[in-house]
C-alpha cells in the first residue's frame, strides 16, 4: 500500500506598505513602496491600495513618519498643524473606540493524506 501525503499551505498576504510609503528603497524588503517601484517593476503588492489609491487615507498608515510627499497625514501631530486625513479620528485618533486591526503573520498549514 502507498500512502501519498501533500502539503497544503494558505499563505495570508501581509501588508507591508504601510508606514513605508514614498520613502527611499528599503533592502530589508524584496519590495518597495515608493514611486521609484513602478519603473523598476518591484513594488509590493499593496502598494496601489496603500500609497497611491490609499494617499487619501488613514487606512494602514496611523501613526506613519511624516512624509512630505503625503497630502494628508495619519500621526499624533497632524491635528496640530491641521493636515490629518479625514478619516484620522475614525481609524487612528486614541480617543475614538477604534482599535486598528492586527494583521496575523503566521501560516496556516495543514497536511492531506490519499491512499494511491
Amino acid at each position: 500500500m502507498r500512502i501519498q501525503i501533500s502539503l497544503h499551505c494558505c499563505i495570508i498576504k501581509l501588508p507591508v506598505c504601510p508606514g513605508r510609503c514614498g520613502y527611499g528603497t528599503d533592502s530589508n524588503f524584496s519590495c518597495q513602496c515608493n514611486a521609484s517601484c513602478e519603473r523598476y517593476r518591484d513594488c509590493c503588492s499593496d502598494y496601489a491600495e496603500i500609497c497611491k489609491a490609499g494617499a487619501t487615507s488613514c487606512k494602514g498608515r496611523c501613526g506613519e513618519k511624516y512624509n512630505s510627499q503625503n497630502k494628508c497625514h495619519c500621526n499624533s501631530k497632524c491635528t496640530k498643524y491641521n493636515n490629518c486625513c479625514s478619516d484620522y479620528t475614525d481609524l487612528c485618533d486614541s480617543k475614538s473606540n477604534h482599535v486598528p486591526p492586527v494583521a496575523d503573520p503566521r501560516l496556516t498549514c495543514h497536511t492531506v493524506s490519499h491512499h494511491c
